[in-house]
């Protein structure tokens, strides 16, 4: 039924599955579900959520964004303030993008665009509601 209400979205495999979609999406009223039929690996999963992410012009839920899976952004928050708490699990040193100005709490200094943060290490944002 999936393939009587699907049309191909991606790149077709080759060898034993040639001829079919790996990638088919259902439109449906004002929705579409799409459905993936391969294994793929996280850089695939990736890409193909930033560009639907994209065209659906879907805003981030954080205004902290991650470089990678090593960092983990926790959210906190009381009745006027939310905190971001960016750990960094990871060895090596890396970077996160604040969408929004956010004061860092312990410089006590507003910041935004790209910040270091160093290997395991740390940082908390915070910015009123």
């Amino acid at each position: 039924m999936l393939s009587k209400l699907s049309t191909g979205k991606s790149i077709e495999p080759k060898d034993f599955y040639a001829g079919t979609p790996a990638v088919t999406v259902n439109q449906l009223g004002q929705g579409a579900a799409y459905y993936l039929a391969a294994r793929t690996d996280t850089d695939f999963l990736d890409a193909f959520y930033k560009r639907l992410a994209t065209s659906l012009a879907l805003k981030p839920a954080l205004p902290v964004i991650k470089a990678n899976a090593k960092v983990s952004i926790q959210v906190r928050e009381n009745a006027t303030t939310r905190y971001y708490f960016v750990i960094n699990f990871s060895h090596r040193p890396t970077t996160v993008t604040l969408e929004v100005p956010l004061r860092q709490i312990f410089e006590n200094q507003v910041v935004s665009g790209k910040q270091d943060l160093a290997s395991y290490g740390v940082q908390v944002y915070m910015m009123n509601k």
